[in-house]
């Protein structure tokens, strides 16, 4: 090799040199000359053409089927329409009032507080049983809980 081209290769490895030595600040090994020094990459807005890339999505989101529905307690006292509050069924039922007083039940055909109305009632002390027909308008109980058989 002649002096001349080993001087040209030595001056090619000194500006290599050079130029690598420069490497070692963030702004030029990310490519990002317009950044503060010290942000990242990725927390700097992509004006140099780089490439953002976007977290994948799955095109199919998977449906998680609605919890089944838990029987509900109704209140021991108030009035249940039917078809709304209350299904027809079978109910067992508990008194929750004094023992030395006890509970009421009755089912009604309509709503308006005639006598007429009902069409049973139980004046009860302790645990029974009750059914609630599809023809009944509402239910109505004082101090019985009513709980479904299943």
């Amino acid at each position: 090799m002649s002096t001349t081209r080993l001087g040209a290769a030595a001056a090619a490895i000194g500006i290599g040199a050079v130029v690598l030595s420069g490497c070692a600040s963030s702004e030029a090994t990310s490519g990002h000359l317009d950044r503060p020094v010290g942000w990242p990459a990725s927390g700097w807005p992509a004006t140099t053409g780089e490439v953002v890339e976007q977290p994948a999505t799955p095109a199919v989101q998977p449906s998680i089927p609605p919890p089944a529905p838990v029987p509900c307690r109704l209140p021991d006292n108030g009035v249940f329409k039917v078809g709304k509050d209350i299904q027809p069924g079978t109910y067992s039922y508990v008194v929750t009032g004094h023992p030395d007083v006890g509970g009421y039940w009755q089912r009604l055909s309509c709503l308006t507080g005639d006598i007429d109305c009902v069409i049973t009632a139980d004046t009860v002390n302790g645990p029974g049983n009750m059914t609630v027909e599809p023809t009944d308008v509402a239910v109505e109980v004082f101090d019985v809980q009513l709980n479904p058989e299943e």
